[in-house]
């Protein structure tokens, strides 16, 4: 059985700020790193068979705290945040006073998003996430059976992202990809991949 551990990254200053990243970064705090060190020891008792990080640094460094003095980290395009256009950086409440139309888009109704700028559409995000799970599947394909030994797989990405990998694992149309609540920094997302297919086992824990 294949099973795949998906943390969100640690605490950043424009997290505190209440600023969109997407693909913009900013610092970690102080709370952050003593996150990350908390997911290290969280995760500690686990071997994990491969370790993937966002190109983003907030990503590959509460990667490399979690996981950095055991494992190699492979970075993957597919696993970045959300491209956000114009909005990288913008601060989320002002966005919602000043342009009500594209917030209640973006994080109500995301079917009817149009990105500003070159941003990324959330049927594009979905794409990308399904080729990463698509890939991690094929990767380990001999070990899809129940009865077969475990693989496991970590990862380290983002908010949306996160989204995007519940929204995929239980096939549900874009509409509905803001159904759930954020996660929280640092929070551990479980899925396993058997029978052909990926089922959730907790999300954002």
């Amino acid at each position: 059985m294949i099973h795949l551990y998906i943390m969100r990254h640690t605490e950043t200053e424009w997290n505190v700020a209440k600023r969109m990243q997407g693909r913009g970064d900013s610092p970690i705090t102080e709370r952050g790193y003593q996150l990350a060190q908390e997911l290290h020891d969280k995760m500690a008792d686990l071997e994990f068979d491969k370790v993937y990080a966002s190109p983003m640094f907030r990503a590959q460094e509460t990667a490399r705290i979690a996981f950095g003095d055991r494992y190699d980290i492979t970075v993957d395009d597919r696993l970045a945040e959300m491209d956000f256009g114009d909005l990288d950086g913008a601060h989320m409440p002002t966005v919602k006073e000043t342009m009500p139309e594209l917030a209640d888009a973006l994080w109500v109704h995301p079917e009817n998003y149009v990105p500003l700028g070159n941003g990324e559409t959330y049927e594009q995000l979905m794409a990308r996430t399904k080729d990463f799970l698509d890939y991690i599947a094929n990767q380990y394909s001999e070990f899809e059976g129940e009865d077969e030994p475990d693989v496991n797989v970590a990862v380290v990405s983002h908010s949306v992202l996160l989204h995007s990998f519940w929204t995929v694992i239980e096939e549900l149309p874009v509409k509905l990809f803001r159904g759930r609540s954020p996660v929280k920094q640092c929070s551990i997302t479980h899925a396993v991949y058997f029978g052909g297919r990926w089922h959730l086992v907790c999300y954002g824990k």
